[in-house]
């Protein structure tokens, strides 16, 4: 990877069959390589899915971490070893993988972190770890929404307001325009 191009990680739990695991993948195959260095990191181990052969057949590298069932707090060190090693422009989570990802951006200093909301805002987290997102969002995480119904959810939820991402279309398919999170755009 070009060190002079910007980063940007794309973060899923694991690359099964999901419509919020193959939009990070088509977000990480279609930066242009010409302007993003991209990679894609599954905190559990490889499941040779469809996905995960296109990310392969795209060149996209691809970090397992072979989470355990459960808590597992190791993987706050591996994934903040990861960070410090890739140093990434742009951390972009999807789902549930920010109890993770946050703590071991925050410790290895990575201020650019975009979280897609996936799902109506009521329906993503629930107790503690509902709270803890909202925790984070206002740490600086910077949540996008695919779903149009958000923008009056996130507020309710966790008094800031989602982006809503000027790619998708209220019911979540991907538009042909630009996205800017943190100042740099993502492209079509």
């Amino acid at each position: 990877m070009p060190q002079s191009l910007p980063l940007v990680v794309q973060i899923v739990h694991a690359f099964e069959m999901g419509g919020a695991e193959w939009m990070a993948a088509h977000l990480a195959v279609h930066l242009p390589t010409n302007q993003f260095n991209r990679c894609a990191i599954s905190l559990y181990g490889a499941l040779h899915s469809p996905i995960e052969a296109y990310l392969e057949h795209h060149g996209v590298p691809t970090y397992y971490l072979n989470k355990r069932r459960g808590l597992d707090p190791t993987l706050w060190v591996r994934l903040y070893r990861l960070f410090r090693a890739l140093q990434p422009d742009i951390v972009h989570t999807h789902l549930t993988v920010g109890r993770y990802v946050y703590p071991a951006c925050w410790a290895a200093r990575q201020r650019r972190i975009v979280h897609t909301v996936h799902n109506i805002a009521t329906g993503e987290l629930s107790g503690f770890w509902r709270r803890f997102q909202g925790w984070a969002y206002r740490r600086g995480v910077q949540p996008v929404s695919i779903a149009g119904g958000n923008a009056h959810f996130c507020p309710r939820v966790w008094a800031r307001p989602c982006r809503r991402n000027p790619k998708c279309h209220p019911d979540g398919a991907l538009r042909p325009r630009p996205c800017t999170a943190h100042g740099v755009a993502y492209p079509t």
